[in-house]
């Protein structure tokens, strides 16, 4: 199979009332127009924190002047990677990835625990 055939796209959906970060703003999808009430389109408004569902930190996330994901070129975001599960329950530490010898320019998703509750149950 060539390689370009083969994605896998590991974005959760994004719903209103889904999981997120304590401190960051409650998922909110609110229609603002319609067409039902005769507007030209339908346009919804979003309200979301950074931090919920699938996203990107930047490395400015924990490091002063370091680069955010605003000037992070998008190739950057596609290709192979690890993924490692966190058995910790509520952050990823030190020492639990430094047995992955992780390096730099490596691609590395996290599956924490809140990969699970982010999932929309129907």
């Amino acid at each position: 199979m060539n390689e370009s055939n083969n994605w896998l796209d590991t974005s959760l959906t994004i719903y209103s009332g889904m999981p997120h970060w304590p401190d960051n703003p409650p998922v909110s999808i609110e229609p603002s127009q319609c067409l039902a009430h005769r507007d030209v389109c339908n346009v919804s408004k979003l309200t979301i924190g950074t931090h919920t569902g699938t996203h990107v930190d930047g490395i400015n996330h924990f490091i002063k002047g370091g680069m955010g994901v605003e000037r992070m070129p998008l190739e950057a975001t596609i290709g192979k990677a690890r993924v490692i599960e966190i058995k910790d329950p509520e952050q990823i530490k030190v020492a639990e990835i430094e047995p992955y010898d992780i390096q730099a320019g490596e691609r590395i998703l996290f599956k924490t625990q809140n990969s699970t509750h982010a999932l929309k149950v129907e």
